[in-house]
């Protein structure tokens, strides 16, 4: 709203865009390793926009207390400006190129302990732009008006004696102060585009019966900032989910009011989980590992999300910019997604019941008098009477003891025994086949996919061999 204000009042107004890697390094590198995440990328977007906009007089640096008025923001915000000045500039130059009396009497302060050369390139270092910091209780119309004059009135140069005007009856206002009338409508008008503008999707879209819908929950710089997440929300809307996000949903809707919280971003994050059971077919809480709220929030919103039987997974991320082990995770929720919506877009299930045998295979269809057994090991023929050309061979990666016994026990009860071949223990040759093209995967995965290579080597090399002898006969190998 700032910058709309601002700009509809005739300035030139610059501002940051997405984080990038570049950014994101430029935060870590400069700043203090005690900041948090969020911290340290502000810093890096500050670092940008002083390389890239040289000419820049004034750097505008909300600090948002509070949303509502009620919840209140993390603390470590509440210095965001200063953070900014001492990572990237000099405090005593700052402020000694803003005061004549005040430079001099530094100079002196600083020359009773240090070299006059040293004074003259610390006061002679390219002047910080000026900080204006507003600080928003709320995001009222009233409480933003006042921010938004007070903010043109530090960008105009205004003594704070002349700011007394703001306060004084309408009419004695405009009787003064003339250009006060434009402020207020231009005010009025940046809040109505921006605050008070319906951003949320269509009320068809909650309804949508087709496609996955996945909400995500999370502070805004966390939901949509790309470089962060590995582009969270639109890697699953190019594969065909709704996803809705906080600001998607329209307010009276989201009751944030109705949460018990202390930090606002645990009670958007709680109004929205809420809001998604029984609507959504999952959501993510999405965190970031150094901030100390998302220390307990994640864990409690999931806990939150299973009580209402909404299925939900929490994501801590880091400053790591490797996205392969993000994207190994959001296949397997859209892979649950996908089949949570297709068993909400069934009007009427019939489940169809699982055979139960121990050394027999049971045919038979509905209202069937009897059942016919087969010996164990044979695959029974087809309803047309025909028999199967290829004698399947079922085989899968060593994943431990537990899986071979489980998979061996499950071959065994459905009679298909003499069908599967177990794969080997990892050794190093499992080790090798993996490693050779799956560099950049997790271990197991890699040891893992080298054992299904392993054992289709192996398959194959028995197959020939029984050709060879006369005695193969034609398989389909089944992972």
């Amino acid at each position: 709203m700032l910058r709309r204000f601002l700009e509809l009042m005739g300035m030139d107004i610059v501002r940051s865009k997405r984080t990038t890697p570049e950014i994101m390094a430029a935060g870590t590198t400069l700043a203090s390793a005690d900041l948090c995440l969020p911290v340290r990328v502000y810093v890096g977007h500050v670092y940008q926009l002083l390389r890239t906009e040289p000419h820049l007089t004034h750097l505008i640096a909300p600090n948002v207390l509070s949303e509502d008025g009620r919840c209140s923001t993390c603390c470590k915000y509440r210095d965001i400006d200063g953070v900014a000045l001492r990572t990237l500039g000099n405090s005593t130059s700052y402020y000694a190129h803003r005061d004549v009396k005040l430079r001099k009497q530094i100079r002196q302060w600083v020359t009773a302990l240090t070299s006059a050369a040293e004074v003259r390139s610390l006061l002679a270092l390219r002047p910080f732009p000026t900080l204006i910091t507003p600080n928003i209780h709320s995001l009222s119309r009233l409480e933003m008006r006042r921010t938004c004059y007070n903010v043109y009135a530090d960008l105009r140069g205004w003594s704070p004696k002349r700011k007394i005007v703001f306060f004084l009856p309408r009419a004695l206002r405009n009787m003064l102060m003339p250009e006060l009338a434009r402020l207020e409508k231009t005010a009025a008008q940046a809040y109505e585009e921006v605050v008070e503008k319906p951003h949320h999707v269509e009320q068809a879209v909650f309804k949508m019966q087709e496609k996955p819908m996945l909400a995500v929950a999370g502070r805004p710089y966390m939901v949509h900032d790309p470089a962060l997440t590995g582009d969270l929300v639109h890697w699953f809307q190019r594969r065909g989910v709704t996803v809705i996000t906080a600001k998607d949903v329209p307010p009276q809707e989201l009751r944030r009011d109705a949460v018990k919280g202390f930090y606002d971003s645990h009670k958007e994050e709680e109004a929205l989980v809420r809001w998604a059971a029984g609507r959504a077919d999952g959501v993510i809480c999405v965190g970031s590992f150094g901030c100390h709220p998302d220390a307990f929030q994640l864990e409690y919103l999931t806990g939150v999300a299973q009580q209402l039987g909404l299925p939900c997974w929490a994501l801590r991320f880091d400053e790591t910019t490797g996205s392969t082990g993000l994207i190994t995770r959001y296949e397997t929720i859209l892979a649950f997604l996908t089949q949570r919506a297709r068993l909400r877009r069934q009007k009427r299930r019939q489940p169809t019941p699982l055979p139960v045998a121990n050394s027999a295979i049971y045919v038979g269809g509905a209202g069937s008098t009897s059942e016919k057994r087969l010996p164990h090991g044979r695959i029974p023929p087809r309803e047309d009477g025909a028999v199967p050309g290829r004698i399947p061979l079922l085989t899968w990666p060593y994943m431990g003891e537990v899986l071979n016994l489980c998979l061996e026990e499950c071959a065994w009860q459905l009679g298909l025994s003499d069908y599967i071949t177990p794969p080997a223990p990892v050794t190093e040759q499992t080790m090798l086949l993996g490693n050779d093209r799956y560099t950049q995967s997790c271990s197991p995965f890699a040891l893992s996919t080298g054992s299904l290579r392993l054992s289709l080597t192996r398959i194959a090399e028995q197959l020939e061999r029984e050709a060879k002898q006369g005695r193969g006969q034609p398989r389909r190998v089944i992972m």
